[in-house]
Formats: C-alpha cells, sequence, structure tokens
C-alpha cells in the first residue's frame, strides 16, 4: 500500500499548501509522543517500529486523494474476511480442539477485531431500512444486509470462541454507544427482531467460553489486592493490576517528562529478577498493558494529555461521518470503522496501543479509510480546495 501511495505521490506530487498538517499533526500525536520522548531520554530504534505506521497511514492518505473508492467492495472484502476468519476458527475449534481460538493473531487480537467489525456490520445490516428496490432509494438491498448480517455472526462467534473478555467489553460498550448516535437512521422491521436475537443468543452461549475466565479474573484480582504474589504474578489478570501499579508509581515520580522505553526497561527489569513483579512485564512489548500509563511512562502527563487530544479528534471525526454520511455503504463503513475505534480505545487500555504489528497496521488502513470518508463529508477538512485534482467534485471518492 505504501508503495502504491508513492507511486501516485510521484505521479502528482504533494503541495505543501493544499494539505491540513493540523489534521495530520492531530492524526500522528501517538507517534509524536514516542518521538518526542526518544529525543528527551534515549532512543530505541526498535520501539519505533510500529508506531512508525502512523507515519506510512498518511502517506497513503494523502495519495487517496486521487483515488474514487467504491466503498461497495471495501464492505464486501470486509464480510469476505470475516467468513475465513470463521472457517479458520471452526477448524481450530472443531478440529484442534482448542480452548481458545488465536487465527493468525493471539487470541485476544482474534477476538478484539473481529467483534467491531460484526458490530458495524450488524447495524448497519438493521439500521438502514427496507425497500425492494434496494440501493436505488438510497437503502442497502435487504440481499446485502442479509451478506452483512450473516458476516456480522461470523466475527462475534469469533470474538467469543477467541475467549477475549476485552472483546465482550467492546461489544457491550459499542452496539449501545453507536446506536445511540445514530438513534435518526430508521431501522428495518424484520432485520431488529432479527438482529438483536442472534446477537442474544450468542451472548448467552459465550457463559460457556467466558464464565471460567471471568471467575479466574476475580480470584487473580483478589490474590493481588490480599498480597499473594503465587497466586497472582504471571497471570493475565494479575499482570495487568501490576502494571497499573507500577504506573502509578512512575507517573507520580515522574510527571513531567516521563523517564523514557530504555529506563523503564532496566527498572522493569531490576524488579523481575528480584521477584517483585512478573518476568512478562519487561519483555512486553507494549510496556505496561494500559495506553495512557505507557503515554505517561513515556512523556509524563504531557504525554497523557496528547494522547486524550488524539482519541478526542478520533472520536470527533466518528462522530462527523455517522452524523454526515449520507449513503448506505458509507455509513455501514463508518459504523464499523467507529466501532473499531471504541474498540481499539478499549483494547489498549487493557493492553496497549502498539503492541501487535499485525494490529496496528490494521488500525492504521482502518484509520485512514476514516479520515479518507471524513474528507468526504467536509470537503476541504484535509485538503484545500485547490488541492482537488482536475474533473473531481467537493466531495471527492465514489461513496
Amino acid at each position: 500500500m505504501v508503495l502504491a501511495a508513492a507511486f501516485m505521490l510521484l505521479r502528482r506530487p504533494i503541495v505543501l499548501r493544499e494539505v491540513r498538517w493540523e489534521i495530520v499533526l492531530l492524526f500522528l500525536l501517538p507517534l509524536l509522543i514516542y518521538l518526542f520522548s526518544m529525543s528527551l531520554h534515549e532512543w530505541n530504534h526498535r520501539q519505533m517500529g510500529r508506531p512508525l505506521h502512523m507515519a506510512y497511514a498518511v502517506l497513503i492518505l494523502l495519495a487517496l486523494r486521487q483515488v474514487d473508492l467504491d466503498l461497495k467492495y471495501v464492505l464486501h472484502g470486509v464480510s469476505a474476511a470475516l467468513a475465513i476468519g470463521l472457517c479458520v476458527a471452526m477448524h481450530e475449534r472443531f478440529t484442534l480442539d482448542a480452548a481458545r481460538v488465536f487465527g493468525p493473531l493471539s487470541g485476544a487480537d482474534f477476538g478484539n477485531y473481529a467483534a467491531p467489525l460484526a458490530v458495524g456490520l450488524v447495524l448497519g445490516a438493521i439500521r438502514q431500512g427496507t425497500s425492494p428496490v434496494g440501493a436505488i432509494n438510497g437503502e442497502l438491498p435487504n440481499i446485502v444486509r442479509l451478506q452483512y448480517f450473516l458476516a456480522a455472526i461470523s466475527g462475534l462467534m469469533m470474538a467469543i470462541w477467541s475467549g477475549s473478555r476485552s472483546s465482550l467489553l467492546i461489544i457491550v460498550l459499542s452496539i449501545p454507544l453507536l446506536a445511540l448516535v445514530d438513534r435518526r437512521r430508521k431501522s428495518s422491521p424484520l432485520f431488529v427482531p432479527v438482529g438483536l436475537g442472534a446477537v442474544g443468543l450468542l451472548g448467552f452461549s459465550a457463559w460457556n467460553v467466558f464464565h471460567e475466565r471471568i471467575l479466574s479474573m476475580y480470584r487473580e484480582t483478589m490474590a493481588f489486592f490480599l498480597g499473594e504474589a503465587a497466586a497472582y504474578q504471571s497471570t493475565s489478570t494479575g499482570i495487568r493490576w501490576e502494571s497499573i501499579r507500577i504506573g502509578v508509581d512512575l507517573c507520580s515520580e515522574h510527571p513531567a517528562l516521563g523517564m523514557g522505553i530504555n529506563a523503564f526497561k532496566r527498572y522493569a527489569r531490576a524488579l523481575a529478577e528480584a521477584g517483585t513483579i512478573s518476568d512478562e512485564i519487561p519483555s512486553f512489548f507494549g510496556m505496561l498493558h494500559n495506553q495512557f500509563l505507557d503515554a505517561c511512562v513515556l512523556l509524563g502527563l504531557p504525554g497523557v494529555l496528547l494522547l486524550l487530544l488524539f482519541w478526542l479528534f478520533m472520536f470527533r471525526v466518528c462522530y462527523a461521518c455517522l452524523k454526515r454520511t449520507s449513503t448506505p455503504y458509507a455509513h455501514t463503513l463508518t459504523l464499523i470503522l467507529a466501532a473499531v475505534s471504541i474498540g481499539y480505545f478499549v483494547s489498549s487500555t487493557t493492553g496497549s496501543m502498539f503492541s501487535s504489528t499485525k494490529g496496528t497496521v490494521f488500525i492504521c488502513v482502518c484509520w485512514t479509510l476514516l479520515l479518507y470518508l471524513y474528507a468526504n463529508s467536509y470537503p476541504g477538512a484535509l485538503y484545500r480546495a485547490s488541492a482537488r485534482a482536475p474533473g473531481r467534485s467537493a466531495s471527492f471518492g465514489r461513496m
């Protein structure tokens, strides 16, 4: 994608005055936290690999000003990916007898990325109304809504079988939030009861997968607060509680500018060697299993404020696109990308923002599409009027 973007930019180079750089800088705030931190503290080029994907995403976004995306095919691709993912999940669960399905990712990532895709598709299927002639009247055809609904069921099953507790939280949070923001859209009288009933049935069946993990989370939490180190160290929940404790201590000691990655690694390794914390914490790429604690360790309270500003900007973009997108395919894709943003916020707060290379690529592609939709919804939002290619309308891109 980057090579294709570079080729397009060579054909029509960027004119700096055409780009609204304040929008680009807002998007790049997480990357800037790393750059500022390493400029103040010590450089660690390995840690820059994943955040740099956001810079690649900007390059692709700038090149997309020359492209008319047919969003119908983007959505068909999402549906096909979920169908393929379900086949992988069924193979792992029923042929390999895996307790949790991982796919090409970890169990948490597999579920955390499938869940928001499913949420966006199921809301798109039930919130577009019905029409025998389909998209001619500005609505999704019934057959397309059925396709999205079946793909959403595939995604929900993948999320459940992954055993990711974050994926359940993503579903519980994103469905009511998006339904509330999108309440002006009319709903299909057929797909509402069927969709909600299927989601409810899947949620009930999820208890068989999740009840033991929820109980273990409770036991590990109680062990942490009771000081029973042997019962919580190196466990999923225990590592998160230890990370919170370490992060709060370090942020209180270095509130102004943080301590940087290398100093944190040395500090955490010393604690692990002394048996004070789990060995997994100093070796975990994303540091402290919490994006805000990570930002505080990297750059102190200024880093936390920059990260909050970034998320406010991204959620403002989601809200604006949900209100302004009018065609059914653009609106359904916006629902998916808004759900993905909510899901990534949740998973980054219970994990870390750049803890997975594949996850970083996934979210950067999604956010590139989201900003593309934003530019379509608000002409001039990303490129000034002079940036339009000859013959293009103000709302560039096929919706």
